[in-house]
């Protein structure tokens, strides 16, 4: 038997001694009635996922207790259709800590309640317990998305892709689950996906196949739990830069460090020497990541900014590729020869690979390499070996190991986000709807968000982020999900007749609740501004994400936050600012007082440094409650985070709470209505 079977058998039996259906897609309700709802039309297709904790060996140094995803980090790739209904089921099989699953950059439209955010959206899942997350797919969540937990620091490694793949001309009346679930009694059948990732029928862009590229980063001798003591301590402990920097949660032929692996858990030993064996589990089976192609084919490699908390650069040396995805937008096609990526932001591009004889006149044999490299902070490097499937070697090394060495490009405001323009072909707009902007004039107000760095805590010697001069706590912001309040009515749902009197300046910002309102029918620039320490007076780049409806980016600059620049910049400039991009992750890049490249930089007491305009169009189908939060890990649980009650009076008229109740509680099994 493989590792992982035995790992998932392992699980499983654990699951069942806690109780735990392991045969989970039939799950009754508490009274064992499995009733039935929703448009039988609409096809469904169910997925299942549960959450452990284990050691990692990512770079061949342990990170203990990391709370890993079906057994695997990253987890499994869920792919889905356009259209359909998706189901999935998130058991948490942990003894000691609750979590959550959130899928980034999908609207829950109708249905907020799947949103996967600890008390926002839902208790969190309780050990031994599963919940079932309900999200409908309409046609414009075509792309690339991820998934990960949303409770603490888990995010780090509870983490995978979410693959929406286009909608083909014509469905297929047949269809086979990939995930062996049961369909239930009166259910539609979903369709099949498409082979290895192929672009279907219609799509914008025709590629062969597909690969999916999880970037992230890695704290070693450490854990999930550790980091965040220190962060949330006073005196505050910071864990500095990540250790190394991954491709699909692994980084190569490092060496294990003894003594500091015995500082975290002296029990733990290094592994004498390389495992035969190539796996993120196994003591010394750390490698570079590998992707494997064919000669002349054309990819569609999909990047996945989950990162902790390095902002990374990355290039495949000798080659170049076609941007033509932010974020499950379609763009545009781009030439670039790098891409620029933080956390939550997701890209794809088109890669052609060469032919036999290319790759023979360049005595590669076949194996190609790409880079990453750390920026707007001090960070490691890293690499990942591109194999042409016709080369017989097995491994080989890098051009060079020396994290201090830059071969990519230096940092830049905004990079290309002034370039990027939605496809509008007729074709695209057709099948995507891709909004346009909204005018100037269907504004309706700004809602200014300033996020700052301060000292905190005891004698001030611990470190938070606060917003509008607060900071966001899972543990003392609220009791119990906002959500559940508001449909078992202990709480009134957050109203404008409970702004404060003097709220006359539209920030529509309800004080005692933390919570901002908007109305149906808004439409709303929120202007996030990046302000400098009060303890060091410098600034860094922070990739906001906004969960619910995508957003336009309408303006960005550096310095002090003015409408006027906004309104020039807009006027003035091309593509990307004149019909932005839909997108869920923005960066606000940090200038003037950026700390990189050795830089002592400060920005001048009473002055910005960097901003950036968010256009949010409100809808009906958006009722409930989200966060607009950093999505740098480190950032959002030391405060960087805002919660938006997105039509608050017309959620308990427009969204109907899970049948079974069970939702309202903690500690119950929540399944979704079909």
């Amino acid at each position: 038997m493989k590792p992982i079977e035995t790992y998932i058998l392992l699980s499983s039996l654990f699951l069942a001694c806690l109780g735990v259906k392991i045969t989970h897609r039939l799950h009754d309700d508490e009274n064992g009635q499995g009733r039935s709802r929703g448009d039988d039309s609409v096809p469904i297709r169910r997925e299942s996922l549960f959450l452990t904790s284990t050691t990692l060996w990512a770079d061949c140094n342990p990170q203990t207790e990391a709370v890993v995803i079906n057994g695997t980090f990253p987890g499994p790739t869920i792919r889905a259709m356009a259209g359909e209904r998706l189901i999935i089921n998130v058991t948490n099989a942990m003894t000691d800590r609750n979590a959550t699953v959130h899928w980034h950059g999908l609207s829950m439209r109708l249905n907020p309640a799947s949103d996967g955010t600890p008390l926002i959206s839902q208790w969190p899942i309780a050990p031994g317990h599963w919940f079932e997350y309900d999200i409908k797919l309409a046609k414009e969540d075509v792309g690339t998305y991820f998934y990960h937990s949303h409770v603490g620091l888990q995010a780090m490694t509870a983490q995978g892709a979410l693959i929406i793949e286009d909608r083909p001309n014509d469905w297929g009346k047949n269809g086979s689950d990939r995930s062996g679930g049961k369909k239930r009694e009166g259910e539609r059948k979903h369709d099949k996906l498409s082979k290895n990732g192929r672009s279907v029928p219609g799509a914008p862009y025709a590629y062969d196949e597909d690969r999916v590229m999880v970037i992230g980063d890695y704290y070693h001798a450490t854990n999930a739990d550790k980091i965040l003591k220190g962060l949330l301590a006073s005196p505050f402990v910071w864990p500095g830069s990540a250790n190394a920097l991954l491709v699909n949660g692994m980084q190569g032929q490092l060496t294990c460090n003894q003594t500091s692996t015995d500082l975290l858990d002296p029990s733990i030993r290094c592994p004498p020497s390389v495992s035969d064996q190539v796996s993120n589990l196994v003591p010394g089976g750390c490698d570079y990541s590998t992707i494997e192609v064919e000669h002349a084919k054309t990819y569609r490699l999909r990047f996945i900014g989950a990162q902790s908390l390095m902002y990374q650069h990355l290039a495949i040396l000798n080659h170049t590729m076609d941007l033509i995805e932010a974020d499950g937008t379609y763009l545009e096609k781009v030439e670039v020869d790098y891409l620029e990526i933080a956390s939550g932001q997701r890209y794809s591009v088109l890669l052609k690979t060469k032919s036999k004889e290319q790759v023979r006149k360049e005595t590669t044999d076949g194996i190609y390499w790409m880079r990453l490299e750390s920026r707007w902070r001090a960070g490691p490097s890293g690499w990942a070996r591109i194999k042409y499937t016709t080369t017989k070697r097995e491994a080989s090394k890098p051009p060079f190991i020396d994290d201090n060495r830059r071969i990519l490009a230096n940092e830049t405001f905004g990079w290309i986000s002034s370039s990027l323009s939605p496809l509008r072909t007729s074709a695209a707009t057709s099948a995507f709807h891709y909004e346009k902007v909204p005018d100037d004039s269907e504004v309706t107000r700004s809602v200014l968000i300033n996020g700052q760095q301060i000292a905190a805590g005891a004698n001030l010697k611990g470190v938070a982020w606060n917003v509008n001069d607060y900071a966001y706590s899972e543990e003392t912001t609220s009791t119990e999900p906002y959500l559940v309040e508001i449909y078992k009515g202990t709480k009134s749902a957050p109203g404008y007749d409970k702004l404060d009197e003097d709220d006359d300046d539209g920030q529509c910002y309800d004080a005692k609740q933390h919570i901002y309102l908007a109305r149906p029918g808004e439409v709303i620039d929120i202007v996030l501004i990046n302000q400098p320490s009060n303890i060091s007076q410098q600034t860094e780049v922070h990739p906001w994400h906004l969960h619910s409806r995508k957003h336009w980016v309408i303006a960005m600059g550096q310095g002090d936050y003015d409408p006027d620049e906004v309104r020039r910049i807009r006027s003035e400039g091309k593509g990307g600012f004149k019909d932005p991009i839909l997108r869920d992750t923005t960066n606000v890049y940090a200038s003037p007082g950026a700390s990189y490249l050795g830089s002592s930089s400060t920005v001048p007491k009473g002055h910005q440094g960097g901003w950036a305009v968010l256009r949010y169009r409100v809808e009906q189908e958006d009722a409930g409650v989200y966060p607009l939060h950093c999505h740098w890990f480190f950032h959002q649980v030391m405060g960087m985070s805002t919660t938006w009650a997105l039509s608050p009076d017309k959620i308990n008229q427009l969204v109907k709470v899970y049948d079974n109740q069970q939702y309202l509680f903690y500690g119950r099994n929540v399944r979704a209505e079909v």
